[in-house]
């Protein structure tokens, strides 16, 4: 039951998708992987010259699927348009947005260059990276709010369920996470009791458009018939505290270029509740 609990914890948890080093995943390339960065060629000699570009960096590990698409419009009003977005499959978008002087631009791209060519891993580079010149330039670049915004989509898939769950009333909603999907249904009062199912089952769909052009999987991280159930009954107090637990896991959107909020949303937490006071059962 235990290595069942960590597999739904795994597949719930938004960070599944791994944003590679802070300061890395604001350059925003969104990975699934622990690696060092690497950005789409001819992005940065483009950015030198504030040429037009456009592309996209889909990636497919398993279950996880990312995609980082890179945009630079041009010069505007004397400033250099750049626009970089990054989604994944685990409800993660994030956006870094810039307007940046000519010689901003081309000294950006002169750091992120020399930065990339050190092929610091960012699991084992991390002090070293924290240290590097040309890491801080495009640092102090990236976080000047007079050049680029960052902003980060809210993370909430239980709004329809908190809305109801206080009078019990019959709702349901759906949230895709890497892999699979979790099904959560108040089915309505019965005895004074809230009747509530929550169920988690393998899902092969990319439903963001921005997906779309993310290569198919060779492997799956769980098995096709995978298959769980909680049915509940709870109680006034226990209907409080489940409430109590989802709007924990919400993550609200925010301007800042701090994505540290994304980290500290646990499913542990529900999994550990409904194991406790439902029914389980392992198959349809």
């Amino acid at each position: 039951m235990n290595a069942l609990k960590n597999l739904i914890n795994t597949a719930l948890a938004v960070c599944a998708v791994v944003l590679i080093e802070p300061a890395q995943a604001q350059i925003l390339s969104v990975n699934a992987y622990l690696r060092a960065l690497k950005l789409p060629d001819g992005f940065l000699p483009s950015l030198e010259q504030c040429s037009p570009y456009h592309a996209e960096n889909p990636i497919r590990r398993h279950d996880i699927a990312v995609n980082t698409i890179y945009t630079i419009d041009g010069m505007e009003n004397d400033l250099c348009a750049l626009h970089i977005t990054g989604v994944t499959n685990s409800s993660v978008e994030i956006h870094q947005d810039c307007q940046l002087p000519a010689d901003v631009a081309k000294t950006y791209a002169h750091a992120l260059k020399r930065f990339i060519d050190k092929r610091y891993h960012p699991l084992h580079d991390e002090n070293f990276i924290e240290r590097d010149e040309d890491y801080k330039a495009a640092l102090k670049i990236m976080t000047d709010t007079k050049y680029c915004r960052f902003s980060r989509a809210e993370i909430d898939n239980t709004a329809v369920i908190r809305k109801n769950l206080p009078s019990c009333l019959p709702a349901e909603q759906a949230e895709t996470s890497a892999g699979m999907i979790f099904t959560r249904r108040i089915i309505g009062a019965e005895r004074n009791l809230c009747k509530i199912s929550f169920v988690a089952e393998k899902y092969d769909g990319l439903d963001h458009v921005m997906l779309k052009n993310v290569p198919p999987k060779e492997e799956n991280d769980y098995p096709d018939d995978f298959y769980l159930a909680y049915d509940c009954s709870f109680t006034e107090q226990q209907v409080q505290y489940y409430l109590r637990i989802l709007e924990s896991e919400v993550v609200p959107e925010d301007d800042d270029f701090d994505y540290a909020p994304i980290w500290h949303v646990s499913p542990d937490e529900e999994v550990r509740f409904l194991s406790d006071v439902c029914d389980v059962k392992f198959h349809k």
